[in-house]
């Protein structure tokens, strides 16, 4: 470990007159100077010689222990050890003594970090940079902190100012792609990647790192783009697999989807969850109509993580899709075990109930959906099919109005509303709904016919 000696001033300190003695194994410092014992220490320092430099400056500190050098020096010596305990009490005794060194205050703050004294090593760090604001380590290692403990926006702000000091620092620039990404800044993030690619355009996490921002940015060709290029520099990058998939999900590339996939989860990482990579892929599987593939996958991820509320809703809409609404209930009944603010699960679990006939307890289901939320078109509709069920035609037209207020292009929304306005006799405003529908679908016209001349005959009169 390379430490830091203090190049910005020596103090200057009285050469002691006196003679004085040491134990007998050390007869050749009794022959010297105090200045010449710390002269002696500060070269076995130098040249990593630290338990020497210890003995020397512990022999240096018995006769001069007012020196707030001595105590500086001595815990670098025991830092290098990886001794922090002393190295924090020699530095906190050069403190005490009003020892004015922003290296002082770095090296505090290292071994603070060591110990795990996350507060103390910041403050460390920050008084440092007070004493010299262009201290780019002490700038870069605070901000380093400030990442790991998850404070981005704190990072950002001493990763800028390492930029501001060192703008070509390639791990910098890195980082400051890395924290905007964190913060969802991600145009800032490409600006930052692309400047660390200009130092070293070989490096997979850089187009990684693009790759992931323009996915969020919903610019699939980039990401796809970049993506690939992280795999063309590291075969076995599984996070730049997984993003893939994503875009391919989303681009409805469902079998590009599902190979992306089946790479991430044969390399594996240890930050992405086996569980949630099937559990990704089985919802990719339910896209194609493949539910036995689905079901296997969200067993599996299951198996790893029972508390895995994402697999049992989707599992549940996989029995669901087959018909086995007992096995889709338990799993939709569990999902709102672990999360009672999900509202799909209160929506399938309503739309079960309804197909059963068990209204008062689908009216009950579905409109927690809506409470929790208010614009799902689907679950106003299935509120307002609750309703208009149970004869309460009124009452479902409130829900058909507001899911018509959210997507008026829901023909399903006007042939059920024209059937409650028919229902009470409205037969005016059930023609228009009729004929709405039909603008959406033609096709239904044969179905709905019969009923649409009724209503316009009956408007009529």
């Amino acid at each position: 470990m390379v430490i830091i000696i203090n190049k910005v001033f020596k103090r200057f300190f009285k050469i002691a007159v006196i003679i004085f003695l040491l134990t007998p194994t050390s007869n050749i410092l009794s022959q010297q100077t105090p200045q010449e014992i710390f002269i002696k220490a500060e070269k076995e320092l130098e040249n990593n010689n630290y338990e020497e430099a210890v003995n020397l400056f512990t022999a240096f500190i018995k006769i001069n222990p007012d020196s707030a050098d001595a105590y500086f020096y001595r815990g670098n010596a025991f830092f290098a050890l990886n001794k922090y305990k002393p190295a924090k009490d020699d530095y906190l005794k050069a403190v005490g003594m009003d020892y004015y060194n922003s290296e002082l205050y770095y090296n505090l703050g290292r071994v603070n970090v060591e110990l795990k004294a996350i507060s103390d090593a910041l403050s460390n760090f920050k008084r440092a940079i007070e004493i010299d604001p262009d201290y780019k380590e002490a700038a870069s290692d605070l901000a380093d902190l400030y990442f790991a403990i998850n404070e981005y926006a704190y990072a950002e702000d001493y990763y800028s100012l390492v930029f501001d000091i060192e703008p070509k620092n390639e791990k910098n620039l890195s980082m400051l792609g890395k924290t905007n990404l964190r913060l969802k800044f991600y145009d800032e993030s490409i600006n930052y990647y692309n400047k660390a690619i200009e130092i070293n355009p070989e490096k997979a996490d850089y187009y990684y790192g693009l790759g992931v921002s323009y996915y969020f940015l919903k610019d699939s060709v980039n990401s796809i783009v970049f993506l690939n290029k992280t795999i063309s520099l590291n075969k076995n990058d599984a996070f730049a697999y997984y993003y893939l998939a994503k875009v391919y999900d989303e681009l409805s590339m469902y079998d590009d989807a599902i190979s992306n996939f089946d790479k991430a989860i044969e390399i594996g990482h240890f930050e992405l969850s086996d569980a949630m990579l099937r559990r990704d892929r089985g919802i990719v599987y339910i896209k194609k109509n493949n539910f036995e593939l689905a079901l296997k996958d969200f067993d599996f991820a299951l198996n790893l993580n029972s508390a895995d509320t994402l697999s049992y809703l989707y599992r549940g809409i996989v029995y669901k899709n087959l018909e086995m609404d007992t096995l889709a209930l338990a799993d939709f009944k569990k999902v709102i075990e672990y999360d009672t603010s999900n509202a799909a699960a209160f929506l399938n679990i309503g739309v079960i109930n309804q197909k059963w006939g068990n209204y008062d307890d689908a009216l009950n289901y579905l409109k927690k959906a809506v409470t929790i939320n208010p614009k799902d078109t689907m679950a106003l509709f299935e509120l307002g099919s609750a309703y208009f069920n149970a004869q309460k035609y009124m009452d479902a037209i409130n829900y058909f109005d507001k899911a018509i207020k959210v997507n008026p292009n829901f023909k399903q929304i006007y042939l059920k509303r024209g059937s409650a306005y028919y229902n009470l006799g409205f037969y005016r405003q059930a023609v228009s709904d009729w004929e709405n529908a039909i603008k959406f679908d033609p096709g239904i016209y044969n179905d709905i016919k019969f009923l649409l001349n009724d209503a316009k005959s009956k408007s009529g009169s």
